[in-house]
């Protein structure tokens, strides 16, 4: 029996209430208050939770009354068992577990459903490391606890759980438990979502932050940020540091300055260095810091998935010219020549096509355009902006103003059916939220996003379909507000 759970009597008639009470008693004694939800059924519910697993009697003593005056003349005993103390009963890690991953969330089970409320103070990691906890989704026996940071690679750490944590009754640990493991080398980051981060107020630098859907912001690397961007391998990643300065970070926590200032720099993986843009000049900056200009004009550059090639725009006389850069051969190919400029270049999963946003003379347009034979297709038209591929291939989210007042909102639209007429019932439903930068996961299952609202601005996650709207940062642990997410690259 739960030890929060009331003591109920039922009776075969009405009874008198108050001789009921006077002869009802518990052992062991558990101060508790009396209510009748009708004169045959009482219910004793204990102020403090009862012991745990343990045998109790209950004795309703002879002499109460029923309404109609007869006096019962036999005592009646009863005994009931509560549930069984609060333990643990699995951990992720295990303990004394060899190799953990140093970006891991920790877990651990229970016997009791948890209470969400009674988990601050129940967990700590020595070496000391700042922890947060929240029950796993659907599963509130299972509590995910996120360390603030990474761990460090190839340390031993403890994870004690205290006797300050309480299950859902109010039952705490009896004695505490600790699990012991070891990390393991610094691996990729596949999957994860990340943002800039500052306190609300004019954008500036901020602090790198990682989240998923347990809703457990991290802080990846402390600030000023102003810019920042993944490497394929997603173990790297060049940071901006402050106006044109840069750094190539590891996940280990090395970095090594770059010596050269740009205006953007992007990783390219493996041995190829990273592209860059400075003052319209586009150029290859290797491992060793030698730099190789290759074109200039440029205004706007994007990278492959796979790091293999670069599109870029050219500003010209009548628009702008869209051009592709194979790093390994370092050959430029013209692939159009566009009415007005080109912004917001991204590259699809497969690299094989782009997207982007076009302004001309007669408005603004998101357009797609195949590596293959650069043959181009609209896709949306008005205000327009922001394009992201989703994992499929096949399909853009996009942003586009609509309605009367005129609000941002977010669209899923099909490439291959063409230009969409983008209708306020057919945008992916954010009540309440102004939509921004939206980056769709590398599963294609869900689409990250910046929404603002009273509260500031804060990454929101809902699925393809527009189910399953949650925040994942914000809220009294968290008063950050929140700018260019990102997803990791996929494994």
């Amino acid at each position: 029996m739960a030890t929060s759970a009331p003591i109920r009597v039922d009776f075969d008639r009405g009874v008198d209430q108050e001789s009921v009470a006077q002869r009802l008693s518990i052992d062991p004694p558990a101060p508790g208050r009396v209510t009748w939800p009708s004169d045959r059924e009482l219910l004793y519910t204990p102020t403090t939770p009862l012991r745990t697993d343990t045998t109790y009697r209950v004795l309703l003593r002879s002499g109460y009354r029923s309404k109609g005056g007869g006096a019962a003349d036999l005592d009646h005993t009863w005994y009931f068992r509560t549930e069984a103390a609060l333990q643990v009963t699995d951990s992720n890690p295990a303990k004394a577990q060899r190799g953990v991953d140093p970006a891991a969330y920790l877990e651990v089970t229970f016997n009791h459903r948890m209470s969400p409320t009674a988990l601050a103070g129940g967990f700590q990691l020595t070496p000391a490391v700042a922890v947060q906890a929240t029950l796993a989704p659907a599963d509130p026996f299972r509590v995910v606890i996120a360390p603030s940071g990474l761990l460090t690679p190839q340390t031993d750490y403890t994870l004690t759980i205290t006797g300050a944590i309480k299950d859902a009754d109010g039952n705490p640990l009896p004695k505490p438990v600790g699990v012991q493991f070891r990390t393991g080398a610094v691996r990729p980051l596949h999957g994860w979502l990340t943002c800039l981060a500052a306190p609300p107020g004019p954008p500036a630098g901020g602090d790198l932050w990682m989240v998923d859907q347990n809703r457990l912001p991290r802080e990846l690397r402390p600030g000023p940020i102003l810019d920042y961007a993944w490497a394929p391998s997603a173990d790297e990643l060049t940071v901006e540091i402050a106006p044109r300065s840069w750094a190539d970070v590891r996940l280990d926590g090395s970095s090594t300055a770059i010596a050269m200032a740009v205006d953007r720099l992007l990783p390219l993986g493996g041995s190829r260095g990273f592209v860059y843009l400075d003052q319209g000049t586009l150029g290859l900056l290797s491992a060793t810091g030698d730099a190789t200009p290759l074109a200039g004009g440029v205004s706007e550059i994007a990278a492959s998935p796979d790091g293999e090639q670069v599109a870029y725009a050219v500003p010209d006389a009548t628009g702008n010219e869209l051009w592709v850069l194979n790093v390994e051969l370092r050959a430029r190919s013209q692939l159009s020549a566009e009415a007005g400029a080109v912004s917001d270049i991204t590259w699809a999963p497969d690299s094989a096509r782009l997207a982007y946003q076009l302004v001309t003379s007669a408005g603004t347009s998101v357009r797609v355009r195949a590596l293959a034979n650069a043959a181009a297709t609209t896709v949306a038209q008005g205000d327009v902006s922001s394009p992201a591929w989703d994992a499929d291939a096949g399909h853009l989210y996009l942003l586009a103003s609509r309605g009367d007042p005129s609000v941002t909102r977010l669209y899923r639209v099909p490439v291959a059916s063409g230009l969409q007429s983008l209708t306020v019932t057919g945008s992916l439903p954010a009540p309440g939220l102004v939509v921004g930068a939206p980056v769709p996961s590398p599963d294609g299952h869900q689409v990250a996003f910046v929404g603002r609202d009273q509260g500031g601005e804060e990454v929101w996650l809902m699925n393809s379909d527009g189910t399953g709207l949650v925040r994942l940062t914000g809220g009294p642990a968290y008063a950050y507000s929140c700018r260019a997410p990102r997803w990791t690259p996929p494994a």
